[in-house]
């Protein structure tokens, strides 16, 4: 009777004769699924070399077929070109041929020379488009020479006609120039003048001066700002040598040459070092100067901060006095006018074709008010600007922040707009006036 130990162990040993057997059946299996698929493989590319075969066996006369073709059509394409040349269909480019005549000094045929190189031109022409030389004589006859100069010539003098044409109505149509930041400004302000009357007119004035300024301002304390930024920056910034370790060196020298080389190197390492000291503290001077002379400016730029700080509150100041300006109802624009007198006149034409109009106006207006009251006349003069008879634009003509005061003269600057390609000069009239008297 078996004990309970040698059952287990014979049921241990089965188990490892089913577990070889499983094995053994998963790669009996695993042989015919690579078996199989090594078949496919072989027929797959027996079959691949059979269609290449039957590829190139068809290809080729079908390539010769092909070629055959392209060899027909390019005979064909030969002939009918050659046809189109014989019938004379092709037209000669005669415009280039006489600009080809003019390069090489044929401006006429009067000459045999000049008609022996016409003739060799156009035969150069001919070469150039491939055509080839038994069909030159239906291009090239003098006859022919002569057609083709003519009409080649004809052509260039049209084309030079109607640019000259071109041109010519170019200056004579006004153009719109190119202002600068500044004329922008000044162009700008001119026009949004033309809305304002009696105070308005001065307090507009007076609020883009202050802006202008404010921006100025703002800018200036920034300038400051940095200015003192880099003073303190270049303070510390001073180039500094590291002394040398003169202890350290002459050790060095010492346990390898002996005591004598090693008191040599040590010395020569600290007059080195008072050498390292000296060009320290000259750059120290140097940025300390550099540094100290850019903090010192900073100061003068706050001066003139301060200075325009000053010029605002003058400016606030004004626009708040013009509560207190009175504008004189009973003075007619007319009678104003009449006063008005242009003294001296210039316009010229700048650089970025804006027309600068400056004008010299004397005002002889006598105003019916006491003695002690101050009247100006202020307003906006609006002028058309001509050259030769053609009116070129329009000029916007402000009178100063202060218009002109009566029995005195004054400068007007205004600008327009466009201008005229060609020379000449320009004149002006002034057809509208937007005048009125006020308290200065």
């Amino acid at each position: 009777m078996k004990t309970t130990e040698q059952r287990i162990k014979q049921i241990n040993n089965m188990s490892c004769v089913f577990v070889i057997i499983e094995i053994i059946a998963i790669i009996a299996t695993l042989i015919g699924v690579l078996g199989k698929f090594m078949s496919l493989l072989i027929f797959g590319g027996s079959m691949i070399v059979v269609c290449l075969v039957a590829i190139i066996l068809i290809n080729k006369p079908l390539n010769k077929l092909k070629m055959q073709n392209e060899m027909e059509l390019e005979q064909k394409a030969t002939e009918k070109k050659n046809q189109f040349w014989a019938n004379g269909e092709w037209i000669f480019p005669c415009k280039k041929f006489y600009e080809l005549c003019e390069e090489k000094g044929v401006t006429n045929l009067e000459s045999s020379y000049a008609r022996q190189k016409a003739n060799q031109i156009a035969k150069n022409i001919l070469s150039k488009h491939t055509i080839p030389a038994e069909y030159h004589s239906i291009y090239v006859s003098d006859a022919l020479i002569e057609e083709y100069f003519a009409k080649g010539k004809k052509i260039i003098e049209d084309k030079k006609l109607k640019e000259q044409k071109k041109q010519e109505e170019y200056n004579t149509v006004p153009h719109r120039g190119t202002p600068n930041d500044n004329q922008k400004q000044s162009i700008a302000m001119a026009k949004k003048l033309v809305k304002e009357h009696g105070t308005d007119k001065r307090r507009a004035m007076l609020i883009d001066s202050r802006n202008t300024l404010n921006k100025e301002i703002k800018k200036k304390e920034e300038v400051v700002k940095a200015m003192r930024e880099l003073g303190v920056i270049l303070s510390t910034s001073a180039y500094q040598e590291k002394p040398k370790d003169w202890a350290l060196l002459g050790g060095i020298a010492s346990g390898v040459a002996g005591a004598g080389a090693g008191m040599a190197v040590a010395l020569d390492t600290m007059a080195e070092n008072e050498r390292i000291e000296v060009r320290n503290a000259q750059n120290r001077a140097a940025v300390t100067k550099i540094s100290a002379d850019i903090y010192s400016s900073s100061f003068d730029v706050e001066v003139s901060i301060e200075d325009m700080k000053e010029a605002e509150k003058i400016l606030d100041k004004e626009i708040k006095l013009l509560d207190e300006k009175l504008v004189l109802k009973d003075v007619s624009a007319g009678e104003l006018k009449k006063a008005l007198k242009v003294t001296s006149k210039s316009i010229v034409k700048t650089d970025t074709n804006i027309l600068e109009i400056t004008l010299t106006v004397r005002n002889s207006y006598t105003p019916d008010v006491p003695d002690s009251v101050r009247i100006t006349t202020d307003g906006m003069l609006i002028a058309d600007v001509y050259l030769e008879g053609v009116t070129v634009g329009k000029a916007f003509l402000p009178l100063p922040l202060y218009g002109i005061e009566c029995k005195t003269s004054e400068k007007i600057v205004g600008y327009c707009e466009h201008y005229m390609n060609k020379g000449g000069e320009y004149s002006i009239r002034i057809n509208d006036y937007k005048l009125w008297a006020m308290e200065l």
